[in-house]
């Protein structure tokens, strides 16, 4: 009897959900910049590559985050489809945790608001991605 309670059932599939997820969260952090722009919380001061943050580059800071993850199961489940899935559990954790960190380390006098909405803005696409590929790629294993 196998420990682990899920298996990938399909890595077509997670070509498909890929896309997907990446598209849905560029439009929810686009929404999101732009909230967090109208209200203040994002201000000019949170530079990416010298340029001030813009709707360019969360767009493709979400879909590339889909497209790696998705490029990264697919690499996991052509070595062992028995703990891929949890093996990609433990590596998006270990990113959001690294990319939750990021905006407090990038710059001590970032306001706590700006902060906060930063660190939302990298919640999304992780969340997504483990939702999507969760619900259309993985099957429990019986």
């Amino acid at each position: 009897m196998s420990r682990n309670k899920y298996r990938i059932r399909n890595h077509n599939l997670i070509v498909k959900a890929t896309p997907l997820a990446g598209f849905i969260s560029a439009v929810i952090n686009t929404t999101i910049l732009i909230a967090g722009t109208l209200t203040g919380l994002i201000t000019p001061q949170v530079l990416v590559l010298g340029e001030p943050l813009n709707s360019l580059q969360v767009i493709l800071f979400s879909i590339s985050t889909a497209v790696l993850a998705g490029i990264w199961l697919l690499v996991l489940g052509r070595i062992s489809r028995r703990w891929a899935w949890e093996a990609f559990q433990i590596s998006l954790l270990v990113g959001f945790i690294v990319l939750c960190a990021n905006p407090f380390f990038y710059s001590p006098s970032i306001p706590f608001g700006m902060s906060m909405i930063l660190i939302l803005m990298h919640l999304v696409p992780f969340i997504l991605i483990f939702l999507f590929f969760q619900k259309q790629a993985i099957a429990r294993a019986v």
